[in-house]
C-alpha cells in the first residue's frame, strides 16, 4: 500500500468541517454499521485499523462507511468460520494489501483482498491443523489447491460462499484431519506409516485440485476396516493353492495386523505379492525337493494355526517370517539328522542347547523380515526408481552354504578318533560313566559352533549388537576423557599465568631501596602476553593459556554464554559453603548455567525446572564495528541466539553461546585475570612493602595459596584424566579381542572350506 491517506483527510479536504470532526464521523458512522452484525468486543479489537483505511474513489463519507463495514463484516466472519475465533492479525493484513494510488483505493481492490486475505487465512489454517492433527513435517503444497467450490481460485471459492457454508467447509476439512491423526498417531513411531503417509500428501501436491470428498475416498485414505479388507484380499490372492485354511483364517489374521495409515491398496497388494513369493522361493531349496507341495502347505498351515490363536500384535511379515522360520529350521535339522555324521559329535549338543538355538533362529527370522519390510516399503515408494534388495535370500543361502561347510567338516573325522581312549592298563577310559574320545576340534559339533553358523548369516547381529554396546562405551570414555582433558588445559594454563604473576611480583620485591621496603607493582599497568610467558606469538595463540586467557575476557566484558537468574531458595546453601573455601560465591542473579553447576548448587527438586529460567545477558556496546553484521541500531545487545544470528558476524559466534572475541582485543592486565579468578580481590593501583605495611608481601601470600588450591585440582583432574584414558583405552582392547576371538569361531567353523 503507497501513499495511504485515511478517509478523513480525503473527505475533508472538500468541505468546511475539520478533519477530526470527520475522522470522528466516519469512524461512528462505520462503527454504527459494523454493531448492527458484529460484537461489541469485535469492534474494539478493530478500531485502531480504521484510522489505517484508505479512502475510496469517488465515494462520500458514508458511502465509504458503508462498503468498508460491509468488507470487514464479511471478513471478520468468514475469518472466524475458518479459524473459529476473530484474528486482527488478518484484518490487519487486508488492511495492509489494500492498494491506494495517491492515498486513494478502489472499490474493488477492497473485496477482492478480502478474498484473497482470506485464502492465505484459510491455507495457514489448514497447514496448522494438518500439522497439530496428523503430523508435523507432513508435505502442505496440496493445500493451494485445494477446491472449496467450483470457481477456479481459492479466493472465488470463498466469495461465493457464505460464511455458514465456509464453515462447514472448514469443520469437515478438521474432522477429516482428526480422523486421520487419532489413527495414524499411535502408530506414529512406526517410521513406514509416516513415510506412507507423507508419499501420499506429498503426491495430493504433484496433481490436479482436490476436495474433501476426494480425500475421504483417496487410496491412501484407508480406513482401519479397508486396511484389512484390502489385506485379506492380497492375502487371498498370494496364497491361492497353499493351505488348507478357510477365508475365516485369513479374515481372523487381517485383524490382528497392525494397520500401516497411508499405505494403499496397490503398495499393500504389491508387499504381499513380494513376500510370499520370497517364502515360496526358499521353500524351493527346502530338504527334500519331493515333498515341495506338502512341507509348504503344512508350513502355512501350522503357522496359520498358531498366529490366529495368539494375543500377540503382528504386522504384515508376520505370516511369512513364520513359515520361513519353518525353512531355517529345516535346514538346521537337516544337519542334526545327517546319517552319515556320527552320533558322538551331533550329542555334544543337547536336546535343550538345540531347542535354544532353533528358538533364536526364529527370532532373527522374523527380526530379518521386519528388515526387508522396510525395504520393500522403500521400494513401493521409490517406485522402481530406487529398488533395494532382500536380505533373507542372501542371508539363507549363506547360511545354507556354511551349514554345507560345516557337515563336510564334520564328516571327515578319522576311525581313530571314534576309538575311545584306554588307561595304561588297556580299559576304557571314562568320564562320568561315559567314555572318553580324543575327537579333534575341527571335528566337533558344538552348541556355540552352530548358533555361530545362524548368527552370522540370519541374526547377522551378534557381533553388531556387543559392538555397538562396547561403541557407545567407547564415546563416551572419548567424550569423558576430553571433557577432563579440556578442563585440566584450563587449571594448568591458570597455574602458569599465576605463575607469570607471581614471578613479576618477586621482581619487584627485589627492587626495595631499603630494609622491609619493596618495588612498586603495578597491576593495572602490567599486562599478560606471548613474552609474559616466553612464547612465539604463534605459539602463544595455539596454547591453551591464550584459550583461558580469552575465557577470562569474555567473562570481564560478559561477552560469554548466557546465564541464569535463580531464586535464591533454588540454592543449595550448603554445597555454597563446602565450594566457599575455595574463594568461591554463587549470586542467585548471576549462576552460570552448565549441567556441573546445577548438580552441584541447584537442590535437586528445582534441577528440572531451573532450565525454564534461562535470562540472556545484555551487554552495552562498545563492542568494534568488525563484530557486527551491517549497522546495529540499539544502544546495547541481548546475547540470545537471534540476536546473535542476526547482528553478528558467524566467525565471532561462540558455539557454547555468545560472542568470540577478536585476537586483537584480548589484551588482559594481571588486574583483569586476578579479579576474574580471586573474589573481593583488591583493585588497588600499587602494592609496596613499606615499613608500616606489607601489601605487596600479602597479595604474593594470597596468590600461593590460591596457586596451592588451583595445584590440588590439577592433581584431581589428573586422576579423573588417568582414570578416563584407562577406561577408554581398556574398551579398545575388549574390542579387538571380541572381534579377534568372534572371526576365530567363524574361521574354526569354516576351516574346510
Amino acid at each position: 500500500m503507497t501513499n495511504m491517506t485515511p478517509v478523513s483527510s480525503v473527505i475533508g479536504a472538500s468541505k468546511t468541517t475539520t478533519t477530526s470532526v470527520l475522522q470522528v464521523s466516519f469512524e461512528e458512522a462505520l462503527v454504527d454499521k459494523l454493531s448492527l452484525e458484529l460484537e461489541k468486543s469485535a469492534i474494539d479489537q478493530l478500531k485502531p485499523l480504521v484510522a489505517k483505511l484508505p479512502a475510496i474513489e469517488n465515494l462520500n463519507e458514508t458511502e465509504n462507511a458503508e462498503k468498508y463495514a460491509s468488507a470487514l463484516i464479511q471478513l471478520v466472519k468468514k475469518q472466524e468460520a475458518i479459524s473459529g475465533t476473530l484474528s486482527v492479525d488478518v484484518v490487519n493484513d487486508w488492511v495492509k494489501a489494500i492498494p491506494a494510488t495517491n492515498g486513494l483505493a478502489e472499490a474493488n481492490d477492497v473485496i477482492n483482498k478480502v478474498n484473497a486475505t482470506l485464502a492465505n487465512h484459510f491455507r495457514s489454517w489448514f497447514e496448522s491443523k494438518l500439522e497439530d492433527s496428523v503430523s508435523p513435517g507432513l508435505p502442505s503444497g496440496f493445500i493451494s489447491n485445494f477446491r472449496l467450490g467450483a470457481e477456479s481460485t481459492q479466493a472465488q471459492q470463498i466469495s461465493g460462499l457464505t460464511a455458514d457454508n465456509l464453515n462447514e467447509k472448514t469443520q469437515e476439512i478438521k474432522g477429516f484431519l482428526q480422523d486421520l491423526g487419532a489413527s495414524f498417531r499411535p502408530q506414529r513411531a512406526d517410521e513406514n506409516a509416516a513415510k506412507f503417509l507423507s508419499s501420499a500428501f506429498e503426491s495430493l501436491g504433484n496433481g490436479a485440485s482436490v476436495n474433501i470428498h476426494q480425500m475421504r475416498q483417496a487410496d491412501f485414505s484407508l480406513t482401519k476396516a479397508r486396511f484389512q479388507s484390502a489385506l485379506e484380499t492380497a492375502l487371498n490372492e498370494s496364497l491361492k493353492g497353499i493351505g488348507t485354511f478357510e477365508v475365516s483364517d485369513i479374515q481372523s489374521l487381517a485383524e490382528k495386523i497392525t494397520w500401516v495409515p497411508g499405505v494403499t491398496q496397490k503398495q499393500l497388494t504389491d508387499v504381499i505379492s513380494k513376500l510370499s513369493q520370497q517364502v515360496k522361493q526358499q521353500f524351493k531349496d527346502y530338504p527334500p525337493s519331493t515333498e515341495l507341495v506338502g512341507s509348504l502347505q503344512s508350513a502355512f498351515d501350522k503357522a496359520m494355526k498358531e498366529l490366529k490363536d495368539s494375543s500377540a500384535t503382528l504386522n504384515i511379515t508376520s505370516l511369512f517370517s513364520f513359515v520361513a522360520s519353518f525353512v531355517v529350521e529345516g535346514q538346521i535339522s537337516s544337519l542334526r539328522t545327517d546319517k552319515e555324521i556320527n552320533s558322538l559329535q551331533l550329542k555334544q549338543i543337547s536336546e535343550e542347547q538345540y531347542k535354544k538355538i532353533i528358538n533364536e533362529a526364529k527370532r532373527d527370522t522374523v527380526a530379518l523380515f521386519d528388515k526387508d519390510l522396510k525395504v520393500l516399503f522403500h521400494n513401493v515408494l521409490s517406485k522402481g526408481t530406487k529398488d533395494l534388495a532382500l536380505e533373507f535370500p542372501q542371508r539363507f543361502s549363506e547360511m545354507r552354504n556354511d551349514l554345507a561347510y560345516l557337515s563336510t567338516r564334520l564328516k571327515q573325522i578319522t576311525i581313530e578318533e571314534l576309538q575311545p581312549e584306554k588307561n595304561a592298563n588297556g580299559t576304557i577310559k571314562l568320564e562320568n560313566g561315559q567314555p572318553v574320545y580324543n575327537i579333534e576340534r575341527q571335528h566337533q559339533l558344538t552348541a556355540k559352533d552352530l548358533l555361530s553358523v545362524i548368527k552370522a548369516n540370519i541374526g547377522g547381529e551378534m557381533d553388531e549388537r556387543v559392538l555397538l554396546a562396547f561403541e557407545q562405551r567407547r564415546l563416551n570414555r572419548l567424550a569423558k576423557r576430553d571433557e577432563h582433558k579440556e578442563q585440566l588445559e584450563a587449571l594448568t594454563a591458570q597455574l602458569k599465568i599465576f605463575g607469570a604473576i607471581q614471578s613479576q611480583i618477586q621482581e619487584v620485591q627485589k627492587k626495595g631501596s631499603e630494609p622491609g621496603e619493596s618495588g612498586v607493582y603495578k597491576p593495572k599497568e602490567l599486562f599478560l602476553n606471548h613474552e609474559s610467558f616466553k612464547m612465539s606469538e604463534n605459539d602463544y595463540e595455539k596454547s591453551a593459556i591464550y584459550r583461558e586467557l580469552a575465557n577470562v575476557y569474555r567473562e570481564n566484558k560478559g561477552l560469554d554464554f548466557p546465564r541464569v537468574e535463580v531464586k535464591a531458595e533454588h540454592l543449595d546453601q550448603e554445597a555454597i559453603k563446602k565450594a566457599g573455601k575455595a574463594g568461591i560465591t554463587i549470586k542467585g542473579e548471576d549462576f552460570i548455567l552448565s549441567p556441573s553447576n546445577i548438580a552441584k548448587y541447584i537442590k535437586e527438586d528445582k534441577r528440572e525446572s531451573i532450565h525454564e529460567l534461562v535470562s540472556y545477558k545484555t551487554i552495552t556496546p562498545p563492542l568494534d564495528g568488525k563484530y557486527f553484521i551491517g549497522g546495529l541500531a540499539r544502544t546495547d545487545l541481548t546475547l540470545s541466539p537471534k540476536y546473535i544470528e542476526r547482528y553478528i558476524k558467524p566467525e565471532y559466534r561462540h558455539p557454547n553461546g555468545g560472542i568470540i572475541p577478536d585476537k586483537e582485543d584480548i589484551k588482559l592486565t594481571h588486574v583483569d585475570f586476578l579479579t576474574n579468578k580471586i573474589n573481593n580481590f583488591d583493585t588497588a593501583v600499587t602494592y609496596q612493602d613499606t615499613k608500616d605495611s606489607q601489601k605487596l608481601s600479602n597479595l604474593s601470600n594470597q596468590l600461593s595459596e590460591t596457586t596451592k588450591l588451583v595445584n590440588t585440582d590439577v592433581q584431581l583432574k589428573t586422576t579423573d584424566l588417568n582414570d578416563t584414558n584407562s577406561q577408554y583405552l581398556n574398551t579398545i582392547e575388549a574390542m579387538n579381542k571380541f572381534i579377534q576371538k568372534y572371526m576365530n569361531i567363524i574361521e574354526t567353523i569354516l576351516r574346510a572350506i
